[in-house]
């Protein structure tokens, strides 16, 4: 065939000319490329075919490869369920022979701790025993302690009620410490006056026994005992100072002079009194009587003339007195 034959057929098998289309083509070329591209086609035909039935014979082994494949993972997963159970039964049994191995050291510890607990449930009998008997007698102890406490308080309370009355007893010994300090002070510093009052009543002025029964009288009412004081020229006393009232042979009655007053605060009836108008008013207060024999012997005066100062025995006369 030649070259312009083989063009010709190519151009046939791609589809660019036909046989009407090569007309210009001479006759043993055009048979020559009309023989080629009819073998050409004959054969693309046959490939087609075989092209055809060799796509049929793949989707129908696509088709048992997809059946044969679920079939396959169906088997693989059963596979592997039979596998699982299989596994799972070695790790049963496994377990199991733990579990039956677990038990029996169980039994035998149970065995071990019961033994034990026989061995040692006499000596907890004991101590149970030995611990009532100290629970006992801490119990006794502890009462004996709350008795104790007891009376620990109540000796508290009477020491504290005897301290107060220690401080209360203090406060009065310290009180009559200083009381006598100051009377031994006073005593230092006091003077002790008498002035006589007659056993009989006088008919004239001034009679010493009317006048003080006049005070006897406001004594017993309640008023204020009232005598003269020495005549002038004579030592004064003062407020403080005392005076004996005496009477001879019977008793005399000591007083402390509360005040030393002006003579116009004499009393009405005392006008009669004639040459004591000069004289001051003295309160007395405060009497204590002493008997005539204790009087003699402290040295008291046996004969008494007058309101006067004692000058001997008065600081004895005067602790008399304060005592």
């Amino acid at each position: 065939m030649s070259q312009q034959a083989g063009f010709i057929a190519r151009l046939m098998r791609n589809g660019e000319v036909d046989g009407y289309d090569a007309w210009w083509v001479r006759g043993e070329d055009w048979r020559a490329a009309k023989e080629e591209t009819d073998r050409w086609r004959m054969k693309a035909e046959a490939n087609q075919r075989y092209l055809d039935e060799a796509r049929g014979h793949l989707a129908v082994h696509t088709s048992l490869s997809v059946t044969l494949g679920d079939k396959v993972h169906d088997l693989e997963s059963k596979l592997a369920a039979a596998n699982l159970k299989v596994a799972l039964g070695v790790v049963a049994a496994s377990r199991s022979e733990q579990v039956r191995n677990l038990e029996k050291l169980l039994c035998d510890e149970r065995g071990e701790h019961d033994e034990v607990v026989r061995k040692y449930s006499h000596k907890v009998d004991d101590l149970e025993e030995l611990l009532n008997d100290e629970r006992n007698e801490y119990e006794a102890v502890l009462g004996e302690k709350c008795s104790l406490l007891g009376k620990v308080d109540s000796l508290k309370e009477s020491v504290k009620r005897f301290t107060e009355k220690v401080a209360v007893l203090e406060e009065e010994q310290r009180v009559v410490v200083e009381q006598g300090e100051e009377e031994g002070r006073q005593a230092e510093t006091q003077q002790l006056f008498i002035t006589p009052v007659g056993a009989k009543y006088k008919k004239t002025q001034p009679c010493s026994r009317r006048d003080w029964d006049e005070q006897d009288n406001r004594e017993r009412a309640g008023e204020q005992v009232m005598w003269d004081g020495p005549r002038m020229g004579r030592p004064q006393p003062h407020e403080g100072d005392l005076m004996a009232i005496w009477r001879h042979k019977t008793f005399i009655i000591i007083y402390t002079i509360t005040a030393v007053l002006d003579p116009s605060q004499r009393l009405d009836s005392w006008t009669d009194n004639v040459g004591q108008q000069t004289r001051s008013v003295l309160y007395l207060s405060f009497p204590k009587e002493v008997e005539w024999d204790v009087w003699i012997k402290m040295g008291g005066h046996k004969l008494c003339r007058g309101t006067n100062r004692i000058r001997n025995a008065d600081k004895d006369i005067i602790k008399y007195y304060h005592n």
